[in-house]
Parts: structure tokens; C-alpha cells; sequence
């Protein structure tokens, strides 16, 4: 399933957690049970954790050296994360 949220249609920036609890129940499951992926320490990984999801952080270029969360170069990195249950 495919669900694509755009912020200023649905009235909540990504600051607000509300846009993801809202795309999660859309897809019926759990904020425990969701990550959300974002290149940003600052926003994306903050942001997640505010709605109790679990933060990867997309970095590509290892700009942010050791982070307190889960990290992956390449979106093709994600599928072993979630093989092995994140």
C-alpha cells in the first residue's frame, strides 16, 4: 500500500508528529511498529522519535559520522534492516 501525504493538503508540518501518527493509522499499524527514514539528525530523526517511531537516518555521504540511532548509506540498505527486524 502506498500512501503519500502532502503537508500543506493535510494542514501539519513535518514538525508535528501528527502527520506521522496519521500516515501510520492510515496503513493500520503501530508507531512502535513504524520507521520512518529521513536524511536529517536536526528534523527527520527528532521528528520520528516525537511520534515514537523508529528513526533511520539516510546518510549517504556519511556527513554525520556516529549517531544514537539507526543509519544506512543508500535506501537499498533498508531492506536488510528490516530482514533482520530493525
Amino acid at each position: 500500500m502506498k500512501v503519500v501525504y502532502i503537508k500543506c493538503v493535510i494542514g501539519y508540518s513535518k514538525l508535528d508528529p501528527a502527520i506521522f501518527l496519521l500516515a501510520i493509522e492510515s496503513v493500520g499499524v503501530r508507531p512502535q511498529e513504524a520507521i520512518h527514514v529521513g536524511d536529517t539528525c536536526d528534523s527527520d530523526v527528532v521528528e520520528s522519535r516525537l511520534a515514537d517511531l523508529t528513526p533511520v537516518l539516510l546518510d549517504r555521504n556519511d556527513l554525520y559520522g556516529e549517531v544514537d540511532c539507526l543509519k544506512i548509506t543508500g535506501l537499498g540498505d533498508l531492506v536488510e534492516l528490516i530482514r533482520r527486524g530493525i
